[in-house]
C-alpha cells in the first residue's frame, strides 16, 4: 500500500483581522504620506499666490451736455474721449490737485474708454443682418434702432482708469486727480467749443495801440473792436431771461448804454476828426501819405465792385419783371378751369413759377438795398479823405498842426483803455450767461458711481478646499497601499 504524499496546504482566504491589525500598526506611516500629499497640494497653490496690490482706480461718468450722444460739442465740434486726457487738461488738474507726478507718467498710466466695449463687435454683427438679402426688413430695421441706441449709450458713458501702482499714488490722490480731470476739461469745453453758450462768439483780444501803423488805421481797429463788442451784446439780449443777468450791478442794459456812449461821445468823433484832418497827418508823416493813398484806391475799387453789383442786381430784377405788367391775377387766372387736363396744369406751373419770382425779387431787392447802403458809405469815406487831402494847403499852420496831432495821440490811448475795460466787462458777462444756462461746470458730466479700486496679484483657487480633500484621499490610499506591502515583506521575511 503506497503511502500518500502530503503537501502544506496554502492559505488563499484573506483574514480582515490580521489585515486590519496590520493597517492599524502602521497607522503612523498612513498618515505621514496624508500629510504630505496635503502638504504638497497646499504648497503648489501658495506658489502660484502672492498677496494682492492696488494698481487701478477706475471711475465711470456720464456726460449729459446736449450733443454727447452725437459725438459732438453743441457748436458742432467732434467729441472724443481723448479731450479729457489731453496733456493740457493732465498739466493744469495736476496743479489743482497738488499732486507731484509728471505729465507723461500721468498719460501713459491714465486709459479712458467707453463703458460699453462691446459696441464694435454689436455693429459689425448688425452690418452683416443688414447686408444680408434674406434678412427680413423688420429684423433689419430693429438691428438698426438697436445700434443707434446703443451707440448713443456709448457715446454718453465712459470709464476713466488710472494706475496708481506706476505712480506711487494713494487712492485719495488718484480720486483727486481724476475728479481734477473732469473738472478741467469741464472747464475748457464751456470756452472753447461752446458748451454753455453757442451763439455768443466774444473776441477776446484787446485793442493794442500801433505806433508803426498810421493813427487811420488804430481808429479803424478800435472801431471795428467796438462793433464786435456790440455785436455781443445784441447776442446775449436774444437769450431767455437775459434781462436778469448781473455783473456787479450792471445789466446788459447798463452795458448797452455805456456802449453807445463811448462809441457817440469818444470813437465816432475821434475818427471822423481823423479822416477830416488826414491831409495833416499825412503831411507830417510820410507812411500815413502813402496808407491815405492805399486807402484811396480801395475805396476806388470797392466802389466800382458795389456799383457793378448794383447794375447786376437791376439786370436781374428786369428779368423777372413779367412783360406787360402780368401779375398773378389776371386774364391766366381767369381762365382756371377745375377740370385736372393739360392747361390747367399748365397754369398751376405757370402760376408756381410767378410765386418763385417773387421771392426771388424780394431777396434781389433786399440785397440791392444793403449794397446801395453800403455804396453810400464807402462814397462817403472817399469824399472825407480826398477832401481832405485837396484842402491840404489850408490845414492851419505848424501849431495847429501839432496841437491836432497831440489830441489824437492822447485821444486814442484813452479809447483804447475804455474799450478794453468794457471788454473785460461783457466778456464777464458772458461767464455769467454761461453759468446760468448750463450751471456749474459739473452739470457737464455726472459721476456714475463711486470710484472702484482694483487689485492685482494671484487669488487663491476658490476649489482649494476641494483639491485638499483629494489629496487626503490619494495620501490616505497611498499610505494603506504602502502599510500592506511593508506588512507582506515583512511576514515574508520572518518565515
Amino acid at each position: 500500500m503506497n503511502k500518500m504524499e502530503q503537501y502544506p496546504q496554502y492559505e488563499d482566504e484573506i483574514d480582515l483581522t490580521r489585515l486590519i491589525r496590520a493597517v492599524w500598526n502602521q497607522r503612523g506611516l498612513i498618515t505621514g504620506v496624508t500629510l504630505v500629499c496635503i502638504l504638497v497640494v497646499g504648497v503648489f497653490n501658495l506658489s502660484q499666490t502672492v498677496l494682492p496690490q492696488d494698481t487701478q482706480v477706475e471711475m465711470a461718468v456720464s456726460f449729459t451736455f446736449n450733443g454727447a450722444e452725437q459725438g459732438k460739442y453743441p457748436d458742432g465740434s467732434p467729441f472724443v474721449l481723448r479731450d479729457i486726457t489731453s496733456n493740457a487738461v493732465i498739466t493744469k488738474a495736476l496743479q489743482r490737485a497738488n499732486i507731484d507726478a509728471a505729465g507723461e507718467d500721468v498719460t501713459a498710466a491714465l486709459l479712458i474708454t467707453p463703458s460699453i466695449p462691446a459696441v464694435t463687435t454689436i455693429t459689425q454683427r448688425a452690418e452683416q443682418i443688414a447686408n444680408k438679402s434674406s434678412a427680413p426688413e423688420t429684423l433689419v430695421a430693429a438691428a438698426e434702432d438697436a445700434l443707434r441706441e446703443l451707440e448713443s449709450m456709448a457715446n454718453k458713458t465712459a470709464t476713466l482708469r488710472l494706475e496708481i501702482d506706476k505712480l506711487g499714488l494713494s487712492q485719495a490722490d488718484a480720486e483727486r486727480l481724476l475728479t481734477g480731470l473732469l473738472e478741467v476739461w469741464a472747464e475748457q469745453a464751456s470756452r472753447q467749443y461752446g458748451v454753455l453758450i453757442t451763439d455768443v462768439s466774444m473776441p477776446t483780444k484787446p485793442f493794442t495801440l500801433d505806433p508803426t501803423l498810421g493813427v487811420a488805421t488804430n481808429a479803424d481797429s478800435l472801431k471795428e473792436l467796438h462793433r464786435q463788442i456790440d455785436q455781443v451784446l445784441t447776442d446775449l439780449r436774444e437769450l431767455a431771461g437775459a434781462d436778469s443777468l448781473r455783473l456787479d450791478g450792471q445789466t446788459l442794459s447798463d452795458l448797452a448804454a455805456q456802449s453807445r456812449l463811448l462809441d457817440e461821445a469818444l470813437i465816432s468823433p475821434l475818427r471822423s476828426l481823423i479822416y477830416d484832418n488826414y491831409a495833416v497827418f499825412a503831411s507830417q508823416d510820410f507812411s500815413t501819405e502813402m496808407q491815405m493813398n492805399s486807402r484811396l484806391k480801395i475805396l476806388s475799387v470797392q466802389i466800382q465792385t458795389k456799383e457793378k453789383l448794383i447794375r447786376s442786381y437791376d439786370d436781374s430784377l428786369a428779368v423777372l419783371n413779367p412783360p406787360g405788367g402780368a401779375s398773378l391775377t389776371g386774364e391766366g387766372a381767369n381762365n382756371l378751369s377745375p377740370s385736372l387736363d393739360q392747361g390747367f396744369l399748365n397754369q398751376m406751373l405757370k402760376l408756381g413759377g410767378q410765386l418763385g419770382d417773387l421771392e426771388m425779387r424780394k431777396t434781389i431787392l433786399q440785397k440791392r438795398l444793403d449794397a446801395v447802403e453800403e455804396l453810400s458809405r464807402l462814397r462817403q469815406e472817399y469824399q472825407i479823405i480826398s477832401g481832405s487831402f485837396n484842402n491840404s494847403g489850408a490845414a492851419g499852420s505848424k501849431n495847429t498842426s501839432a496841437t491836432l496831432k497831440a489830441y489824437v495821440e492822447q485821444q486814442l490811448p484813452m479809447a483804447g483803455a475804455r474799450i478794453n475795460q468794457l471788454q473785460s466787462d461783457v466778456l464777464q458777462m458772458v461767464e455769467v450767461a454761461s453759468n446760468r444756462y448750463l450751471g456749474v461746470q459739473a452739470d457737464l458730466y455726472e459721476i456714475v458711481a463711486s470710484p472702484q479700486i482694483l487689485r492685482s496679484g494671484g487669488v487663491i483657487s476658490p476649489r482649494l478646499g476641494l483639491q485638499l480633500a483629494l489629496a487626503a484621499i490619494l495620501g490616505l490610499m497611498l499610505g494603506i497601499m504602502i502599510a500592506l506591502i511593508r506588512s507582506a515583506l515583512l511576514k515574508q521575511g520572518t518565515q
